[in-house]
């Protein structure tokens, strides 16, 4: 297959500009001139002209949850985008679809986002009750981290018999000292298994091919899961079936966690499938104001704790470089961030040397002040930003973080230090996990149309390109296999709608994704 009369933009060191792509199998064979390219056509070669439009890398995104994509397809959408505003707004498309579904008996809503409402809070368990008093009903937040259910629910989770599986702090009282229906962090974690649905192994393969399909809308021919309702063995037995390339996070909590995702991590994979770093949670939500803060928050003065034991994190660090497995986790608050350092300075202490080889990660490092940047920059470690969070919920950042939002998501700083960082969605934690809607917020800093926060951590399009592709692949120590256009290199292309010369931030995230090629055929075209 040939590409050409394109605008390739290669990512390769220097950054170069090419005009065609030869791809032969799986592997891209040539890269130059129309005339160099198409000298090299053989009689049945497909040639494909792209007609001026930017031919990439295929995206990789470093953070999704491929087998969540239920968070968004199930029950109602509750987003401002479609169309709810106020809580009347939510309880009129709850009792919808209540009458459309006399049957269910668990009414679930997703996408809740309270401060895109003009109450700018969420709906309490008694307004819930007032309308459903004997029909279950779980209000999901978008931001992944927290939800709100009525009474009924509460008593089908049985917390009222058992408060002790639900820790204080994360279930919210209102003034009165009553729990108001909204649960958060390990409040929330026996909630969703009593809500989530139980699927055979053809409903979970059916339910990720259908994420991959959407993926491939996007341009992301990569992914790095973090975790889901699949498990990594899950992924690796279908991965074959699958035109997605998937590097799984292990999520762990016990010794047997790390012994086994050591053992898996060091197996050789395939072109398609190779395990991930071992992770855990060491905090909460940004939007939330969940996460884990060195001081307190600005609109609640609360101070939120670690959710993880500083000595189970240290030893499953440890355990894990002694066994050469990548570590990662998601430490979103400065506060959590800073326990995650300390951690691999230990390691680094451990191997005596000043900056571990195995390319240890941190997923979100939502608040990171300079002196984190330092710290990261001196140990090597890969921080996965999530700029498309903040036209989503930025609101809320400003109101939780206060003055400190001028350095979330600091992706400009660390670039100026050199860190190898990549740009994530974390989709379905958002809606549309389109790159090119990240790249833009990266560029932009908008959080609406009349608001920026943290202007200066804006960056520019040559760099968002390279987080979002060859930074991606570094971070799964493939970056002699994919992330650029360049000779060897597995076939995985994306092909934009046109080019991005002159195009303003908003313009191009704006741009929708034309084709995705991926190991060398085509699975995306738009019509």
């Amino acid at each position: 297959m040939i590409l050409y009369n394109a605008v390739v933009h290669t990512i390769n060191q220097n950054n170069e500009i090419a005009e065609a792509v030869l791809l032969e199998g799986n592997r891209i064979t040539f890269v130059g001139s129309n005339q160099e390219v198409l000298a090299l056509a053989k009689k049945n070669t497909q040639k494909i002209d792209c007609k001026g439009k930017a031919l990439l890398p295929g995206f990789i995104d470093s953070h999704v949850h491929l087998s969540m994509g239920d968070m968004i397809w199930s029950g109602v959408d509750l987003s401002r985008e479609a169309g709810v505003h106020t809580i009347s707004d939510i309880l009129e498309k709850m009792k919808k679809y209540a009458k459309k579904y006399p049957e269910k008996k668990l009414l679930v809503g997703n996408q809740l986002n309270p401060m895109a409402l003009k109450e700018n809070r969420y709906p309490t368990r008694f307004e819930l009750d007032a309308v459903f008093p004997d029909v279950a009903v779980y209000l999901g937040f978008s931001n992944g981290h927290n939800a709100v259910i009525n009474t009924k629910l509460m008593e089908e989770v049985n917390y009222f018999v058992n408060p002790e599986k639900f820790p204080d702090e994360d279930v919210i009282l209102n003034q009165e000292g009553n729990p108001d229906g909204c649960f958060k962090e390990n409040g929330l974690h026996p909630i969703r298994e009593y809500v989530m649905p139980k699927r055979t192994k053809a409903e979970s393969l059916e339910l990720v091919k259908k994420a991959v399909s959407y993926l491939h809308t996007v341009g992301i021919t990569s992914v790095h899961d973090a975790g889901g309702i699949c498990s990594p063995m899950f992924l690796e037995e279908i991965s074959e079936e699958l035109d997605m390339r998937i590097y799984p996070m292990q999520i762990g909590i016990t010794d047997w966690d790390v012994s086994k995702s050591v053992e898996n991590f060091r197996k050789v994979g395939t072109r398609k499938f190779h395990y991930g770093p071992l992770k855990l949670f060491v905090d909460g939500s940004a939007a939330a104001g969940t996460c884990a803060t060195r001081e307190p928050l600005s609109d609640t003065e609360a101070v939120h704790p670690l959710t993880t034991q500083i000595f189970c994190l240290e030893k499953a660090m440890l355990e894990a470089d002694e066994g050469q497995c990548q570590f990662t986790g998601h430490a979103v608050g400065d506060r959590a961030i800073e326990t995650m350092l300390k951690g691999y300075e230990l390691v680094a202490r451990a191997d005596g040397d000043e900056k571990p080889n195995a390319r240890n990660r941190i997923e979100h490092c939502f608040l990171c002040p300079d002196d984190l940047l330092d710290w990261i920059a001196k140990l090597g470690v890969i921080p996965t930003f999530n700029p498309a969070f903040l036209p989503i919920w930025g609101e809320a950042y400003r109101v939780h973080y206060g003055e400190r939002c001028n350095r979330i998501i600091p992706i400009q700083a660390a670039l100026d230090r050199k860190i190898m960082c990549t740009i994530a969605s974390d989709w379905p934690c958002i809606q549309n996990a389109s790159p090119l809607k990240g790249i833009a917020s990266a560029m932009n800093r908008k959080i609406n149309e009349w608001d920026r926060l943290g202007v200066a951590q804006g960056i520019s399009l040559e760099d968002a390109l390279r987080c979002i592709t060859f930074n991606g692949a570094y971070a799964e120590y493939k970056e002699r296999d994919k992330g650029s256009l360049e000779v060897g290199k597995w076939a995985d292309l994306v092909l934009l709608d046109s080019k991005f010369e002159d195009k303003t931030p908003e313009e191009i995230g704006d741009m929708q994704v034309d084709m995705t090629i991926f190991d060398g055929k085509i699975v995306y075209q738009r019509k």
